[in-house]
């Protein structure tokens, strides 16, 4: 009979030890896919991260450059239209009336005595 008592309690110890193993090993499992997940989680948002910063450092370079542009473009704009404005005779020159004013007098020599 102490022998059928001997085997029970070893038995028995086997399950708890299987069980405990079991539930120790599906722990174990479970904290790893958590820690998994995780991780692919701080991988996508450290990847946002970085293209929200490269696509700020862009259109921050395009604006330097689109004001750096403007910047040059409105005085030269200014200059060519002073420019044509001067040597084309259009609206604001002074050629024209020069140019009448010399008829006028019979004399190219008019501009240096006004």
């Amino acid at each position: 009979m102490t022998l059928v008592v001997v085997v029970v309690l070893v038995v028995v110890v086997v399950v708890v030890v299987v069980v405990v193993v079991v539930v120790v090993a599906v722990v174990v499992v479970v904290v790893a896919a958590v820690v998994l997940v995780v991780a692919v989680v701080l991988v996508v948002l450290v990847v946002l991260v970085v293209v929200v910063l490269v696509v700020l450092v862009v259109v921050i370079a395009a604006a330097a450059v689109v004001a750096a542009v403007a910047a040059v473009a409105a005085p030269a704009a200014a200059a060519a239209a002073a420019f044509t404005r001067l040597h084309e005779g259009k609206a604001g020159s002074l050629r024209p009336r020069i140019a009448k004013l010399e008829v006028a007098s019979g004399s190219s020599d008019f501009i240096a005595t006004t």
